[in-house]
């Protein structure tokens, strides 16, 4: 799978938590929304070491 394509099926919902995070938390912790991003990113990066970790497996 295209590392584009799996950017795009992991950008909706993750953006949509990190905005209904963002208007609904008290003001103090509006930042927690960073977490969101931050998780969208660690689960993107994992998602693709192991795709192409599979990948180079079916190369052999």
């Amino acid at each position: 799978m295209n590392k584009r394509k799996r950017y795009w099926i992991l950008m909706p919902p993750f953006f949509i938590t990190m905005l209904i995070m963002f208007f609904t938390l008290p003001n103090p912790y509006k930042g927690l929304s960073v977490i969101v991003v931050l998780t969208f990113w660690v689960t993107l990066w994992i998602w693709n070491y192991f795709g192409d970790k599979k990948q180079r497996e079916i190369e052999r």
